[in-house]
C-alpha cells in the first residue's frame, strides 16, 4: 500500500542514489548496506521492519524526499529539470510525517528518531525554521527515550556507530538551531556520556561530525552565557565581557583546527569555515547594532565597541567572498548538499552588509577600522548574483534575490535623493517599484516587547530568525569594559582563508 505513493522504481532509485551521494555525506545517520538491503526487500514485497526499525518506511520516505530536494540543484540539467517539474519531495515528506502520529505515545525507535531527524533536515533546507525546530525537538526526545545519549556497550556492532552518529547529529543541529532562533535547547549538552569519534582514526565524515560537535558545544555555551533568559539581569558590560571571552575561544579553536586538520582545505573544511563565520557574524551583530543606535543618537562609541562592529562587517565581507568564489555544486556532493544551509548563511551575511550600508552615519566611524562603503556595495552585488544563480532550485534564494534587490534599490533611491551616491557606486540592480516594499532593515527603530525594557541603552541583536531583544536595563548598562588588549580589538579571522 505504502509503495503506491512512491514514484516508479527507476526514479526512486535515482533519488536514493542522489541521497547517498549528497546528504548522506553531511549526515551519515544510516548504515548504507542495511538500508539498501531493506530497500531491495521493499521492492520485492518482503518485510523491511524489525531490529529497531519498525518505522523503516518513514526512513525511506525521507531518503526519497532529500534525494529529490538535492536533485533540484543537481548540476545535470536533465536531473534538475525533472525534479523541479514534480512534487515528489513534498509528497514523500507528507507521507513520512503521517507515520509520526503515534510516535510520542509509543516511545519510538531508531527509525523514528532517524526519520524525524531527516525530516528536520528537509525542512531546515527550506528555511522553514519553526517547523524544523519543533520536529528536531521531538527527534531529540525520542533519542533520549531509546537511550541514544548513553554510551553503547557493543562497540563492534555497525548499528552502534550509526546510533552514535545520529545522536551527535541531533546534538549538533539542536544546539545550532536553538542558538540561531534564541529558543531553549531540547538537549542538555552536559547530560551525555556518548564518547566522541576519535579524530586520529575515524574516517573523514566522522571527523567532520566530531569537529562540528566541538564547535556546537562552544556555540551553545556562548549563547547560554550571553543571551539566555536566565542571565537577563546582567548588564551590557557583563554581556560584552562574556561574549568577548567566548569569541576568543572560537578564534583559538578555529586557528588550531585550520592548521592541524588534514581536510581543512577540502569540502568538509569549507562548510565548517562558513558555519564558523556565520555564527561569529551573528554573535558580533549585536555590537554593530549598538554602534548604529548610539551613532544615530549622536553619542560616541568606545573603541572596543567600534572594533567589534567593524569585525562584524569584515566577517560578512569575507563570507560573501568565500561563498561566491568557492561554492560550486558541480565540485562535490558535499557542497551540493550544503548549498541549502549556505544560502541561509549568505542571507545573514548580506543583511549584515545592508545594515551597514543603510546607516550612513556609521560609514565614517567604521572607515577608520578599514571598512569601505564601495567594497560593501560590491559584495552585496555578488551575493545577489549568487542568489539569482540558485533561485530555480531554492525558493529561499529566489526570495533573497528579490528582497535584497528591493532593499538596495530603495537604498539607492534614498542616497540619490541626498546626493550621496557617487556614479562609481551606482551599480545596483534596478528594483521594481512596489507600493509597500519589504523593510526588514527597519528593525532598529521602535523595537518593543512587553517582556523587556528598552531605551537607547538597550542592546538588541538579530540572532538568525528575527529581531531578538535580549538585554534589559541594569544599574550599569553604560559601563563598557575598556581594558581589552589592543591586539584583540579586531582579530584578523577574515584573513585566515587566504
Amino acid at each position: 500500500m505504502a509503495g503506491s505513493f512512491l514514484p516508479p522504481r527507476l526514479i526512486a532509485d535515482g533519488y536514493v542514489n542522489q541521497y547517498f551521494q549528497t546528504s548522506h555525506n553531511l549526515y551519515p545517520v544510516l548504515e548504507k548496506a542495511s538500508f539498501i538491503g531493506r530497500y531491495e526487500h521493499f521492492w520485492g514485497g518482503l518485510p523491511t521492519e524489525g531490529q529497531g526499525f519498525e518505522l523503516w518506511i518513514a526512513v525511506l520516505y525521507m531518503v526519497m524526499a532529500l534525494g529529490h530536494q538535492c536533485s533540484t540543484i543537481d548540476p545535470d540539467p536533465s536531473v534538475r529539470t525533472r525534479a523541479l517539474e514534480c512534487t515528489d519531495g513534498e509528497m514523500c515528506f507528507l507521507m513520512a510525517r503521517s507515520t509520526f502520529a503515534d510516535v510520542p505515545f509509543r516511545g519510538g525507535d531508531l527509525s523514528a528518531a532517524t526519520s524525524m531527524f531527516l525530516g528536520f533536515i528537509w525542512l531546515y533546507n527550506q528555511q522553514r525554521f519553526h517547523e524544523s525546530y519543533a520536529i528536531l525537538g521531538a527527534a531529540a526526545r525520542v533519542g533520549y527515550a531509546i537511550g541514544l545519549h548513553r554510551q553503547p556497550s557493543q562497540l563492534e556492532n555497525p548499528k552502534v556507530a550509526t546510533m552514535k552518529t545520529l545522536w551527535w547529529c541531533l546534538f549538533i543541529y539542536e544546539t545550532e538551531l536553538a542558538t540561531f532562533s534564541g529558543r531553549p535547547c531540547a538537549i542538555q549538552p552536559r547530560e551525555v556520556d556518548v564518547e566522541p569519534f576519535p579524530l586520529d582514526t575515524s574516517p573523514t565524515d566522522l571527523q567532520y561530525i566530531e569537529t562540528m560537535r566541538q564547535f556546537s558545544h562552544m556555540t551553545w555555551d556562548a549563547y547560554e552565557k550571553v543571551y539566555s533568559l536566565s542571565y537577563r539581569h546582567m548588564t551590557i558590560g557583563d554581556r560584552i565581557d562574556e561574549l568577548r571571552k567566548h569569541d576568543g575561544v572560537f578564534v583559538s579553536w578555529y586557528d588550531s583546527w585550520l592548521h592541524e586538520s588534514s581536510w581543512s582545505r577540502e569540502p568538509y573544511g569549507l562548510i565548517l569555515r562558513l558555519r564558523y563565520l556565520n555564527i561569529r557574524i551573528l554573535l558580533h551583530r549585536a555590537f554593530l547594532n549598538l554602534t548604529i543606535l548610539r551613532t544615530k543618537k549622536g553619542r560616541d562609541s568606545r573603541q572596543e565597541l567600534i572594533s567589534a562592529a567593524a569585525s562584524c562587517v569584515k566577517m560578512a565581507l569575507s563570507f560573501v567572498t568565500i561563498t561566491t568564489e568557492s561554492i560550486h555544486i558541480s565540485s562535490s556532493g558535499i557542497i551540493q548538499a550544503a548549498l541549502f544551509h549556505v544560502i541561509g548563511y549568505l542571507w545573514n551575511a548580506t543583511m549584515t552588509l545592508l545594515l551597514y550600508a543603510k546607516n550612513r552615519s556609521i560609514h565614517a566611524v567604521l572607515s577608520e577600522k578599514g571598512v569601505q562603503y564601495q567594497e560593501v556595495v560590491a559584495r552585496i552585488e555578488l551575493a545577489i548574483e549568487f542568489f539569482a544563480t540558485h533561485q530555480d532550485g531554492s525558493s529561499t534564494a529566489q526570495t533573497a534575490a528579490r528582497k535584497i534587490t528591493l532593499l538596495v534599490g530603495k537604498l539607492q533611491d534614498s542616497q540619490r535623493g541626498s546626493q550621496s551616491l557617487s556614479p562609481e557606486t551606482s551599480t545596483f540592480m534596478a528594483a521594481p517599484g512596489l507600493e509597500s516594499p519589504d523593510q526588514p532593515l527597519e528593525f532598529l527603530s521602535e523595537l518593543n516587547d512587553p517582556g523587556f525594557i528598552f531605551s537607547d541603552n538597550s542592546f538588541p541583536t538579530i540572532f538568525g530568525l528575527s529581531p531578538s531583544p535580549i538585554f534589559t536595563r541594569g544599574e550599569n548598562t553604560e559601563i563598557l569594559r575598556t581594558d581589552w588588549p589592543a591586539q584583540d580589538d579586531a582579530p584578523p579571522f577574515y584573513e585566515a582563508f587566504g
